[in-house]
């Protein structure tokens, strides 16, 4: 289930205080947003939508998912 993040701190908790990811979401004011899932954060604003994350490895081949 994906859930909106409310607060800049649970932005920076969640994307590991990742500049560009910060610099979207600008506080969560004015319309911006953010959410988690499964490792990633994403943030908008407006038309611009910004997304980091960390590969995971899957137990079963070793390869990044």
């Amino acid at each position: 289930m994906i859930r909106e993040l409310r607060t800049p701190g649970e932005v920076r908790a969640a994307c590991g205080d990742d500049d560009l990811v910060m610099w979207v979401a600008q506080g969560l004011r004015g319309g911006t947003r953010a959410w988690p899932l499964d490792g990633a954060t994403a943030s908008a604003a407006g038309s611009a939508v910004v997304a980091c994350g960390r590969a995971r490895a899957s137990s079963a081949t070793g390869a990044a998912t």
